[in-house]
């Protein structure tokens, strides 16, 4: 028994540098050992303390010395600094596409990678009921699927969903999509599917909080990306995200399009900052821009971005988009 309780002094060790102590934080022997009297409820002596801690940094831990801060112990290297645990639990705390219930689970997790002060810190941090949020409750087991079908290149088969007027999840249609899987991917917070629906040969994209009743095809091996037209080579998932704005799917245009020199950072956030993205100064203020998109994409951006910006080409785009222009002057027009 004293054999057993020796060998777990070591992980009782680790755990309390791991709660208790950080660069605000050091911990001296005394304290170490009172932690582990009062959480363990075992004794130990201040030369097993060194000793053991001495075995944990020589197995990799990276913790301070009293040789180094002047002060006490603590536990200098850890999985997650406490801006990053911040960072994550505030990207939970706004995803409106995470259930409430997953979303608590979710945060509570993060914050036992803390330690205690951080804990303790985060106790005011809650996630309400009133704020919008999916009411699907498969997100995590569709996304949990999806990476099983993937990685075994198997298709799914699932029913693809919209919101009715009574605020219901309802099948977009009786049948059921089969579904060639190849990425899994986030943008302006909403989890998508990019695949392939074998009567097409280009991508498309899924809402995963829209998907219910997804489930593997153990006997139907996917389609290859790459006897797609255009991923011959693979796939380049930042390019392609980059041309998806509004993660539209169709056929994709070279768009010349005029903005103020103050509208380039929206261009970048929109449509990246990548090689499909080029700037030509016009003159003090304005700027030519060239955006390799999707043209349904390109289409809401520039209704969204009307009073500032006009797209000048292609021809096609540009009167598909005066007809939305007209069709929304019209009604707002006639408004009483």
């Amino acid at each position: 028994m004293e054999s057993a309780n020796k060998k777990l002094m070591i992980l009782y060790i680790l755990d309390v540098l791991r709660n208790y102590s950080d660069e605000s934080n050091k911990l001296k022997q005394a304290d170490i050992i009172k932690i582990i009297k009062r959480d363990y409820g075992m004794d130990c002596e201040r030369k097993a303390i060194a000793r053991n801690i001495a075995l944990l940094i020589e197995d990799g831990q990276d913790i301070a010395t009293p040789d180094e801060t002047h002060d006490g112990y603590y536990l200098r290297e850890r999985e997650f600094e406490q801006s990053e645990l911040r960072l994550l639990i505030d990207s939970v705390l706004t995803s409106r596409y995470i259930p409430t219930k997953h979303a608590g689970e979710l945060i509570d997790k993060i914050k036992a990678l803390g330690t205690l002060a951080f804990r303790k810190k985060m106790l005011h941090v809650k996630v309400f009921n009133e704020m919008p949020r999916t009411r699907n409750n498969t997100l995590f087991y569709n996304i949990d699927i999806i990476d099983e079908a993937i990685e075994t290149e198997k298709k799914v088969m699932f029913t693809y969903n919209k919101f009715s007027e009574d605020k219901v999840l309802k099948p977009k249609s009786d049948e059921k999509r089969t579904v060639n899987p190849y990425q899994i991917a986030v943008q302006n917070g909403r989890y998508y599917l990019i695949g392939n629906m074998d009567k097409y040969d280009d991508l498309i994209n899924f809402r995963l909080d829209l998907i219910t009743g997804i489930e593997i095809l153990p006997n139907e091996k996917a389609k290859p990306m790459t006897s797609l037209p255009g991923h011959e080579s693979g796939f380049d998932l930042p390019k392609y995200m980059g041309g998806s704005i509004y993660m539209f799917s169709g056929e994709r245009v070279r768009a010349k399009i005029l903005i103020p020199k103050w509208l380039v950072g929206d261009i970048i956030d929109w449509f990246g900052d990548g090689e499909d993205v080029k700037f030509k100064s016009i003159d003090d203020e304005m700027l030519e821009v060239r955006v390799y998109a999707v043209t349904n994409g390109i289409r809401f951006w520039a209704l969204q971005y009307g009073p500032y910006a006009e797209v000048l080409e292609p021809k096609e785009l540009c009167d598909a988009i005066a007809k939305d222009v007209e069709v929304m002057h019209q009604k707002y027009r006639s408004n009483p």
